[in-house]
């Protein structure tokens, strides 16, 4: 396994498809991811101090961080170039 390099790491390349351009479903994907580990590590802190209703709440973080994973994951599926077949190009997109 490599070492993790510091100097090439880049956190924009969380956000871009694999053509370079800023990706929505990317970028939306690592907010929610954020604020649903967040808001978990907040639950687990309150499961602990015996607040009460901290049980759904945990629930809810945990469908925040399967949402970003579904958003992260259809940048990667999706993201790629998809050749789409000459006899299904209408004429009129063809320019």
């Amino acid at each position: 396994m490599k070492r993790f390099q510091k100097n090439k790491f880049n956190f924009r390349e969380f956000t871009m498809n694999s053509d370079g351009k800023q990706s929505g479903s990317g970028f939306i994907g690592v907010v929610i991811g954020l604020i649903g580990c967040l808001g978990f590590i907040a639950s687990i802190i309150g499961y602990f101090l015996k607040i009460p209703e901290t049980i759904p709440f945990m629930q809810q973080t945990t469908l925040f961080i399967g949402a970003s994973t579904l958003l992260l994951g259809t940048r990667k599926i999706f993201g790629k170039d998809i050749p789409i077949p000459e006899e299904e190009i209408d004429e009129s997109e063809k320019g």
